[in-house]
């Protein structure tokens, strides 16, 4: 799909997944950036593939469900977005909770 300046949809291409039976890590976002694509909207993607798609410069949109007509509308009015995958790490420290003197 093409969107225009405006946030038009300009033009919409559908691509039979040639990776579908089988494939290994990095191929699929592989396949997908020759075909200039630079977001996937999707309803999961875990997030060693995520970072796949990333390195690629491919944009995941995780998290998408319902008709396809309607997600990319939600997209285009900023409602569902990019979040950039974890890259691991650690979490902050939770603040602690008060004692309950009952």
């Amino acid at each position: 799909m093409d969107v225009d300046e405006k946030g038009n949809v300009t033009t919409v291409e559908s691509i039979t997944n040639p990776l579908t039976e089988k494939h290994n890590p990095g191929e699929l976002p592989s396949f997908i950036k020759s075909k200039n694509v630079n977001v996937v909207i999707t309803g999961g993607m875990g997030p060693k593939a995520q970072q796949y798609f990333a390195s690629y410069g491919i944009k995941p949109v995780v998290g998408a469900y319902g008709r396809v007509k309607d997600v990319l509308e939600e997209y285009l009015q900023k409602k569902i977005q990019y979040v950039p995958p974890s890259t691991g790490g650690t979490f902050p420290e939770k603040e602690s909770e008060p004692e309950n003197d009952e």
